[in-house]
């Protein structure tokens, strides 16, 4: 599948986007895609791929990410809203089914919010969501400032960010719990497009620092149910059926927020973690094609089911 490198400028940072190319015109609205924290916009061509017959495919780093400008400091998680609001004035896309995993659900949740004349649909995959009494705690150790110590927080700080190849990487990334259910296509794209050739020939560093990666571990980030409960486009949560991310403790919760918000549509993907996409891609784009099919033939839209 062919595609193309693109910058453009968003506050002070330059950001890098894929254009993906078809054979033929697509019939369908763009597809705009929006990764998870330290992954990148490159690893996701097989799943591109599967899509791109009827719609047209764009997928972006956000700061600090990919190919995208560095950035080790953040002042909110709110930045990342901001890469994606520029994305879209960059485009000029008057609609879109915009297409996020994990931060980049999180962030594509708050735009559709704001935003819903943007949106054709919205799919949410596995959006990190805490059960309301978990919250509280969580606000209490951020406000003890001892968040950063979590395992979160600190496994991503301690992660190796120099490395000799990227067949050192892959060779040690593919023994890892992480990446245990990953299909191999997916784990050498995001090495491919996660990773940074050093000056002089001293081999790669990862694309996202590890300080970054832990500082957004850390941040505060809203009631992603709450914010479902007033959405007004069609829109599709999928949970990784043995996600920690989503609790299953949240099952009742969202099938409540199901009954009471008819714009959203609630699946599981089998045999997953937190990363449906990756170790399960069948499934979730099976689920993801029968969700646009039901929006194209007005069966689900509008509030209607």
């Amino acid at each position: 599948m062919k595609y193309e490198s693109k910058y453009f400028s968003c506050q002070k940072f330059n950001l890098h986007y894929l254009e993906f190319f078809q054979a033929n015109k697509a019939s369908g609205p763009p597809i705009l895609y929006f990764h998870g924290t330290g992954f990148n916009a490159g690893m996701y061509q097989s799943f591109y791929h599967k899509l791109s017959s009827r719609h047209q495919i764009y997928g972006l780093d956000f700061r600090g990410h990919g190919k995208s400008e560095p950035c080790i400091q953040l002042n909110s998680p709110m930045d990342f809203l901001e890469d994606l609001h520029c994305f879209f004035q960059h485009l000029q896309i008057k609609q879109a089914i915009s297409c996020g995993h994990s931060l980049g659900a999180i962030m594509s949740l708050l735009h559709a919010w704001q935003y819903p004349e943007k949106y054709y649909a919205l799919i949410i995959i596995d959006p990190p969501t805490l059960p309301s009494k978990w919250r509280f705690w969580v606000s209490l150790a951020r406000f003890l400032k001892i968040l950063p110590y979590f395992p979160l927080p600190a496994g991503a700080r301690r992660r190796r960010y120099y490395w000799n190849n990227q067949k050192e990487i892959f060779s040690s990334y593919r023994t890892k719990k992480l990446f245990a259910l990953w299909e191999k296509t997916y784990l050498q794209d995001y090495i491919e497009h996660g990773t940074i050739k050093r000056a002089h020939g001293e081999g790669y560093r990862l694309a996202c620092h590890p300080l970054l990666e832990s500082t957004i571990f850390g941040l505060p980030y809203p009631d992603n149910l709450n914010i479902m409960e007033q959405l007004k486009v069609p829109t599709l949560l999928i949970r990784g059926e043995n996600s920690r991310a989503m609790p299953k403790s949240l099952r009742p919760t969202i099938k409540k927020l199901v009954k009471k918000n008819p714009y959203i549509h609630y699946t599981e993907v089998n045999h997953s973690t937190h990363f449906p996409i990756q170790e399960n891609q069948k499934e979730t784009l099976k689920k993801i094609s029968d969700f646009i099919d039901q929006i194209d033939q007005q069966e689900f839209t509008r509030g209607k089911r």
